[in-house]
């Protein structure tokens, strides 16, 4: 049994890993075969959170609290940028991406605990990017377009007074994860980039009547080869 879980934490652990050196062996691929066509890396922080619908939580009663938080979590990968216009490309990705929500229930001075759900996407955005403004020191950019999150891997850990347990909850969720991008770049003519994205996930994770979806904030920095479009 130890075994089977070992190799399941290890195959999630490479495809994650290939997933995100395959983006970026594209990426460098590419940039070697058409100067037009760039490619970059981006590494960063997500906020994330699950909507819970009251009915899902615990009913409030005898003083007890329930407070659903946001999960902080990696982001990193890799893109490439295929001109389509003097402003405008279509940006194709590839990021590891931690999602998820936190959940704290007290009970005011007899019991509290945590409930911290971590999913793990390979996120793959398909975005417009669209030149908006021009400076000397660079360009500022907006995104928008569909994202498709292929899950790697899932598990809940809880903890009450300080005792804690992890289950996989792997199996309980969609494979695949649908949502939409909005957000905007800072492109300095360096080449170094500062982004932030909002991603709206639309499938339903919960097997219920209830919906409980992804809702992402990321703030990203990178860098990408090339001068400044």
């Amino acid at each position: 049994m130890l075994q089977c879980e070992v190799l399941m934490v290890m195959n999630r652990r490479a495809k994650c890993a290939a997933g995100v050196l395959f983006v970026l062996a594209i990426a460098a691929g590419v940039r070697e075969a058409d100067a037009q066509v760039k490619a970059g890396v981006l590494i960063g922080v997500n906020s994330a959170s699950l909507t819970l619908p009251e009915a899902l939580l615990p009913e409030e009663s005898l003083d007890l609290t329930v407070s659903v938080g946001r999960r902080m979590g990696l982001i990193v990968g890799g893109f490439v940028d295929i001109p389509a216009g003097k402003a405008l490309a279509i940006e194709v990705g590839g990021l590891f991406s931690q999602k998820g929500s936190s959940i704290t229930i007290s009970i005011p001075g007899v019991v509290s605990g945590t409930a911290d759900t971590r999913i793990t996407y390979l996120d793959i955005p398909i975005t417009a990017n669209v030149g908006v403004a021009q400076f000397s020191w660079g360009k500022v950019h907006l995104l928008t377009g569909p994202s498709i999150g292929v899950k790697i891997g899932a598990r809940s850990k809880a903890t009450v007074e300080g005792q804690s347990e992890t289950q996989d909850i792997s199996d309980q969720l969609p494979s695949t994860d649908m949502g939409l991008v909005l957000g905007g770049r800072v492109e300095f003519k360096q080449g170094v980039l500062a982004e932030f994205r909002y991603t709206h996930g639309f499938t339903d994770l919960s097997d219920g009547e209830e919906s409980v979806k992804n809702r992402v904030y990321s703030v990203l920095i990178g860098y990408r080869f090339g001068s400044a479009r």
